[in-house]
């Protein structure tokens, strides 16, 4: 009798670790897919004269500066922020984030990465936003505040 109860046992138990393997394999196959997630993605941004051209994952995007036909684009590359500027307009490079929940145009100068936000800052009337890896001011203007508030809170 005893010899048939540990047979069933053994029986159950393989059954068990069989079971418990293809859960790991669909779990691991989960997190895999979730680790090429958005911000894993890659951006290939061209100027309009074509002769520049930046390839960034969209997570290292920190913000994108505008200054007339020339963006500057700071970006995360070994731990620290690296600027670069290209001949391109703020409109084309705001096409190209369009489908991006992390980006959000936050003055007409600036489009920042949500999750580089660190806090909002209101200084005598004046919102700006204190970002978590670097030291520049990005300037909030009314008509964006309350999108920027609903990222940073994630209420809507």
């Amino acid at each position: 009798l005893i010899i048939l109860i540990l047979l069933y046992r053994y029986k159950w138990l393989k059954q068990a670790v069989g079971l418990l393997q293809e859960q790991n394999k669909e779990y691991l196959a989960k997190i895999e897919a979730y680790g090429n997630g958005p911000d894993e993605e890659v951006i290939d941004i061209i100027s309009e004269n074509k002769s520049d051209r930046l390839k960034l994952k969209y997570g290292d995007i920190v913000f994108i500066k505008s200054a007339d036909n020339y963006i500057e684009i700071n970006y995360l590359e070994k731990d620290s922020v690296v600027k670069k500027m290209l001949r391109s307009t703020m409109r084309n490079i705001e096409l190209q984030l369009a489908d991006k929940r992390n980006f959000l145009r936050c003055h007409r100068t600036h489009i920042v990465n949500t999750s580089f936000i660190e806090k909002l800052v209101k200084n005598y009337g004046v919102n700006s936003l204190k970002l978590k890896c670097c030291e520049d001011i990005i300037p909030v203007s009314r008509q964006y505040l309350i999108p920027i508030k609903v990222a940073i809170t994630g209420f809507e």
